[in-house]
Order: structure tokens, then sequence, then C-alpha cells
């Protein structure tokens, strides 16, 4: 079963409620949003949860009645408010007495923001231990996987850091006044410290120097004496590194944070690099409404970065709902001919209404040319919905719409093996994606943990347990899509959508 990490924020900053919650899984998710909405604040919210990041916050940043923080983690869960102290003034204090708290469970690395960073903070202790006689004296080389990675991440080679010091020993660096470990590098000025190094230099060595203590430092084997589950928080990564950074140190996070080491990694971002290498059901995209956060899972990345839309160069562009959509779409084209002497894309998008409102934003800003036909494909279960939405929305009236006779992948799954109970798609979808665990024993231990969730929630979860399952006996995601798709598109009939879809597509 997935468990998630739950995060609650009331009156902080610009929000004035938020809720969002995360599979307890070893991935990389991308919180998404544009500049203000509210990115910065979850995560150093989320950090709470095994630092203190909270003292952070300015006085002017809460509300010392109505603000809370409540994150959840494995059924263990930490509340903070802020309290008033006499000697120091108000402080972050939680409300929970019981064992274990979070931070006896949980452990990690937060990077925050331009607002949130502590780059600046042990500057002063850096410039005075350089003007010491004997400074030199305290610094021994790095270790070669700092080195190493560092010099990959930032420039493709495993070398260009290779005179990278640090000081001797956590003693010293305590003995000096810092609280962490510096790093020097020998350059043709003169030695500098991390802290005088760029943004992305100075936050990957912390990230690396935190991995390479937390996981390897034991001949390269995970401390499993730290009975904990790690956390590693990165926000707003596009500020220090650039595109190719980007796409190595996301490549590192996946590679060995995540499948190696069992962390979970999230990124804050509105960096088109960033999103768009991240699965839909990864991608948490938020707004700000007045101060409530609406959140968007699954968000496929094409959503979240519109402006990846410009200059298709396509005779036509279906907005679809997911990639289920999309590949049943394809398949309709191939069946039909219809990819003869034209030019088509398909994009998914997630939910129908991100669909509509795609469209219209992408046909308001000339988004896909003149000669660019926008075809939007919505499951056919929200139809009527759909169509009582745009009576009621006149900005909707001009757009092209053909309804799939399906819903959802996810609402699919769970009305067939939860909902109808179908036995005959049931066996053959256990016989088929199920090869460890019987998908009996998943159906039980959902009802028993999602009892009481709307039925919309249940959908997403319940595929996410699904997938999880199956990805777990070696399946990888797009094959069994590619594969249910095949399954779906010889169940159902399709003969009125072919018919409609040749209307809107001409031979």
């Amino acid at each position: 079963m997935i468990n998630y990490l739950s995060l609650e924020i009331n009156n902080i900053k610009n929000i004035t409620s938020a809720k969002i919650d995360i599979p307890c899984l070893p991935d990389v998710y991308v919180i998404a949003g544009i500049n203000g909405s509210g990115k910065s604040t979850l995560m150093n919210a989320l950090a709470q949860s095994f630092r203190n990041s909270l003292e952070m916050l300015e006085p002017a940043d809460y509300d010392e009645c109505l603000s809370l923080i409540k994150i959840s983690y494995n059924g263990i869960y930490d509340e903070w408010i802020p309290q008033d102290d006499d000697r120091t003034g108000y402080k972050w204090t939680t409300k929970t007495r019981r064992r274990p708290k979070l931070k006896d469970i949980i452990s990690g690395f937060y990077e925050g923001s331009i607002f949130y960073g502590t780059r600046f903070n042990e500057w002063e202790a850096t410039s005075d231990l350089q003007n010491k006689d004997g400074f030199e004296s305290l610094l021994i080389h790095a270790n070669n996987f700092v080195i190493e990675q560092l010099s990959y991440i930032l420039h493709g080679n495993k070398e260009h850091y290779k005179d990278l010091k640090r000081l001797k020993s956590f003693d010293v660096a305590e003995e000096h006044g810092f609280r962490g470990m510096p790093y020097f590098f020998n350059t043709p000025r003169g030695i500098i410290s991390q802290y005088q190094m760029s943004s992305g230099e100075c936050m990957l060595i912390s990230l690396l120097h935190f991995v390479y203590n937390a996981f390897i430092r034991k001949k390269g084997q995970i401390d499993a004496s730290k009975n904990r589950d790690w956390l590693i928080l990165i926000d707003e990564v596009e500020l220090a590194l650039h595109p190719s950074a980007v796409h190595r140190l996301y490549k590192f996070a996946k590679e060995q944070l995540c499948d190696i080491y069992k962390a979970i990694v999230i990124f804050s971002t509105h960096s088109q690099e960033v999103i768009r290498r991240v699965s839909a059901g990864n991608l948490f995209f938020i707004e700000n409404k007045q101060g409530y956060i609406e959140v968007t899972n699954p968000c496929y990345p094409n959503y979240a970065i519109r402006e990846l839309y410009t200059n298709f160069g396509h005779d036509f562009v279906f907005l679809v709902e997911d990639n289920l959509a999309r590949r049943l779409l394809e398949r309709v084209f191939k069946e039909e001919n219809l990819y003869k002497s034209k030019l088509y894309f398909i994009l998914p998008i997630g939910g129908w209404r991100n669909v509509l409102n795609a469209y219209l934003d992408m046909i308001r800003r000339d988004m896909v040319g003149f000669s660019t036909k926008l075809i939007c494909v919505i499951d056919g279960d929200v139809e009527s919905e759909v169509k009582e939405y745009i009576r009621k929305n006149k900005d909707y009236e001009s757009a092209p719409i053909l309804f799939l006779p399906i819903p959802s992948i996810e609402k699919h799954i769970h009305k067939k093996i939860m909902i109808e109970s179908d036995s005959v798609f049931t066996k053959e979808f256990g016989d088929k994606y199920l090869r460890v665990r019987s998908l009996s024993s998943i159906m039980n231990d959902f009802r028993s943990k999602y009892s009481n969730w709307s039925d919309e929630a249940l959908n997403k979860k319940f595929y996410n347990e699904i997938i999880t399952e199956i990805t777990s006996n070696g399946i990888k995601e797009d094959v069994f899509l590619d594969n249910f798709s095949e399954d779906v598109y010889g169940r159902v009939d399709f003969s009125k959508f072919r018919e409609n879809l040749r209307k809107k597509v001409p031979y």
C-alpha cells in the first residue's frame, strides 16, 4: 500500500490554505507553479519534518492565532503553531507530545530558495578562518565522490574540481564556528570557499557532502544503523544551474538518490528543463487562488509549461486527458489511415477542465499558428457534464470536441475492479499484469485503508496502487499502457468515435 507525505498549511505568507499529498515512494517529484504561487513556502514547511526550517519565517509571515502547519508521514503526524516566548518572541512549537515524532524517523537535506536559503549563514566564519595563519594546514582533499559528481553534474567531466578541499574534520569545523563542513577550491586568484563560488557550485557541494556522509561513507554502503527515511528538498533549482547541469542533476537524483539509496527527492521549480523530465503522476502543479492553493496531480508537463506549445508546425494538434487516450487515438489514426499527407500531434493535458483551459489559452495567445487546427478529445463518461459546463461558459463554445467511448484510465480500472467487480475483467487483468501479489489482496487492503474517500480521489489512489504493484513486478508503466490500450480497444466499440473523427480530420 502507498503511504503519503501529507502537508497542510493554514495562514502562512500568501497561503491561506493548502494541502498536498506526495507518495512515500523513492522517486523524483516536482512541485511546479508560477512565481508567487507558494512553492518556496511549501518546501520550507516540508523541511520542518526533519529540521527547524520554520525559524526562517519572519513574524510578518504568519498569524500567531491562526497559523498552523501539519505534516503526516507513515501514520505519524506533527503539528506546529507559533507560540509566544517571553525571552525570544514567537517561535514555532509542536502541538503533539507523542513519540515517535517525524524527526525521529526522517532525515533529510534542504536547499532553500533565495528567501529561505542558508548560503550566506557561514560567510563570516569562513572569512575569519581564511585570514588566520596556518589556514591551509587545516585542509585536506575532498573525497573522490564529491569531486567527481560535482565535476560531472556541472561540467560533464569528472576532474574539473580535482583541487577541491575541505576542513580536516567536523571537530575542526566546529572549533572555528561552523555548523556544517565548508569546502574550498584553488583558483588562479587563490583559495576561495564554497560560499564565494557560484550558487550552483555551493548548493551541489552541500548536497553531495550530505549524500556522501548519509549513504556511502562506510565503504560505499548505506548506513543501515540510521533506521530512517530520507527526504531531499531542493527549491528553485533552475536559479542555480544551467539546463545541462539540471539534466545531469536530475539523472543523479533518479539513478542514485532514489534507485540506490531509496530517498524521496522533491524539486520545486517553474523551469521547463525540470518539469518536462517527470511523469504526470510525479508532477504537482499548484495555483494560488486568492490564498487557496489548488493542486493538479497527476499533471502532464505540457499543461504546466504551455510555453512549449509555441510553433508546433503541425496540421492537427489533439489535446487529450491522459496517455491511455493518446494511445487509443493513435490506434484509430492508424486503423483509419488518417495520418496520410498530414502532420498531427497528440498532447496529454490532464482532466477535462485542463483540456478546455489549455485550448482557450492556446487560441487566445495564438500559440499554434494560423494553419494548425486544435481539437479537444475528452473521455466519454463526462460528456453531459462538459456540455453543461460549456453552456454556462460561453468562452468554450467554439472548441471542437470529440468524446471517447471510455472514461479515464484511473476511473475505468477502479470501476471495473472495485465497483462493478467485473469477474472476467478482474481475472484477465490480474493474470496478465500482477505476477507476485494477488489482485484480491490489493483490493482488500485498499478497501480497509480508503473506505471514506471520495470517488474521484479513490480512482487516482487505486490506480497508483496498481501501478506501484505492476512496476514492482518489473513491468514499466509505458509498457503496461501500451498493452492495456490494446485490451481496451479490443473490448470497446469505437465505431461512432471513428466516424466523428473522420469528420474533423478528412482524408
